[in-house]
């Protein structure tokens, strides 16, 4: 496992989630690449609450792709670019 990836499993266990989220939520991180997993070490040890909304965008995410829903996607891809736009502004 690499150091972001250590990094990253340290704050997830830290976090609200359940056991079981906690490893769905880092097998899905194992799949990004160094840069994107940097960001997200910065922005979890900064805040960890951001852990919860971004296990919860995912999760939602997830459930929309199986419904087919393009609303629902259109929705979710909006309050997301809503809420990097605010993570920006800090």
């Amino acid at each position: 496992m690499n150091n972001n990836l250590n990094k990253l499993k340290k704050c997830i266990s830290e976090s609200k989630l359940a056991t079981i989220e906690q490893e769905e939520f880092l097998e899905l991180l194992s799949r990004a690449n160094e840069d994107d997993l940097k960001d997200m070490v910065i922005l979890f040890e900064n805040d960890p609450e951001y852990i919860l909304i971004m296990y919860n965008v995912y999760k939602a995410k997830r459930s929309v792709l199986k419904r087919r829903d393009k609303k629902a996607w259109a929705d979710i891809l909006l309050s997301e670019y809503k809420s990097l736009k605010e993570i920006e502004k800090e």
